[in-house]
């Protein structure tokens, strides 16, 4: 598998970490309508969203770093091509 493959593949997972984890963060308080426990949770600050905030920082790192990796792949075969040019 070719190293712009495996960035592309990084990519996407990185992807659907980053849309789960800003699922949870928005979800974190919608369940506060559905019960007098979960609203005071959510207005004393207990809904706990850090893992999923966490979660969303690795994921965008993640995905920062194998786009510079698809980037670079990208830059030498562009210049593999220009030398054989």
């Amino acid at each position: 598998m070719s190293s712009s493959a495996v960035s592309i593949n990084s990519m996407q997972f990185a992807w659907q970490g980053m849309a789960q984890s800003a699922q949870q963060i928005a979800s974190a308080g919608t369940t506060a309508r559905d019960s007098g426990a979960d609203i005071n949770a959510a207005l004393s600050g207990n809904v706990n969203t850090a893992e999923p905030i966490v979660n969303l920082k690795i994921n965008l790192q993640l995905f920062n770093a194998s786009a510079k990796v698809f980037d670079t792949a990208d830059n030498m075969i562009g210049s593999l091509l220009d030398v054989r040019a």
